[in-house]
């Protein structure tokens, strides 16, 4: 069962495509019925537009069939998601003299669902800007000058996850 099996056998099933810029009153409610047994947790159901935009529905599932709620008209169809979240540790210089460290998150399908900082072994308040991609952390009290070890836990919401490390020299801060 690959993402090519789900490709080829799943249904894609076209809800007045050629007007899915009409948003409905009230949400739609979609379920597909499969006997796909292995990783059911990483399927979602997504909804395609007219320009071939994929976004992942909030999906669950049971034995028999998966359950998703729209307002949007389009294409729907099954996928995989098995794609880690991508983390990219901002400041590429092992040396920050910034009062901050920006962590670029991304998910290709169904969407960031934690994210977790961590220096030397620490948890850190990372703030999160949805709109930018980005997560946070203004160093304080609980971050020295010094060597530091910046530890960032993303997982999206089927349970991939992603972790990075990174060494770096703080050498100064305003507070």
């Amino acid at each position: 069962m690959s993402k090519r099996f789900l490709k080829e056998y799943v249904p894609v099933y076209n809800i007045n495509a050629d007007y899915n810029n009409i948003p409905l009153q009230k949400p739609a409610k979609i379920e597909f019925k499969s006997s796909i047994k292995k990783n059911r947790n990483k399927i979602v159901i997504v909804r395609q537009n007219h320009k071939g935009k994929e976004t992942a529905l909030k999906t669950t599932f049971d034995k028999t069939k998966f359950y998703a709620e729209t307002k949007e008209l389009g294409s729907f169809y099954l996928k995989y998601d098995t794609t880690k979240p991508i983390v990219e540790i901002s400041n590429p210089i092992s040396q920050i003299p910034y009062s901050s460290i920006q962590v670029k998150i991304t998910d290709n399908l169904s969407g960031i669902d934690t994210y977790n900082g961590y220096i030397d072994n620490r948890w850190v308040n990372f703030y999160y800007d949805a709109k930018n991609d980005l997560i946070e952390y203004k160093f304080d009290e609980y971050c020295s000058k010094g060597e530091h070890l910046l530890k960032i836990i993303v997982t999206d919401k089927v349970g991939n996850k992603n972790c990075r490390t990174k060494i770096y020299l703080l050498i100064t801060f305003n507070q």
